[in-house]
């Protein structure tokens, strides 16, 4: 159905599900499941020297990225599907801006999304990076609940 598919990933079971469905939703010649994940940028990101440079904000940094990768392996080696190639990406934007960002950088033809993930705020603003990329996307998106 679609070549070319940007998932965001996060751990959640609403990332996961979509992950799946594109899975499914996937095909074509040479298909590519681009994987996102957008890190939550600690409290203290507006203290730019603590976050960019070294010691502990630098530190802390770099176990958030791991962290970030880590969490788009375990995405990649859920995909049982054969042929499909995958890219990763990460992006340390507001997570709606991040991802009509890359599908329009990456041109693909579709995003599936989960309808909420794990954002400090998931109680209260319920699905609000949903709503945002579904009116701002260029392309097609498929939202997962």
């Amino acid at each position: 159905m679609y070549n070319t598919i940007l998932v965001p990933v996060d751990g959640s079971d609403h990332s996961r599900a979509a992950l799946d469905l594109a899975s499914e939703l996937i095909s074509g010649e040479s298909p590519t499941l681009h994987l996102l994940n957008v890190p939550e940028v600690p409290p203290f990101e507006g203290h730019v020297g603590l976050w960019t440079q070294g010691g502990a904000g630098g530190q802390i940094r770099e176990t958030v990225e791991a962290d970030a990768r880590r969490i788009l392996a375990e995405a990649e080696a859920s995909v049982k599907k054969p042929g499909i190639q995958f890219r990763h990406h990460l992006f340390w934007t507001p997570p709606a801006m991040a991802i009509v960002t890359a599908a329009e950088d990456l041109k693909v033809e579709a995003i599936v999304l989960g309808s909420r993930g794990l954002g400090s705020l998931k109680g209260l603003i319920i699905g609000s990076v949903s709503n945002k990329v579904l009116h701002s996307a260029k392309c097609r998106v498929v939202l997962v609940h």
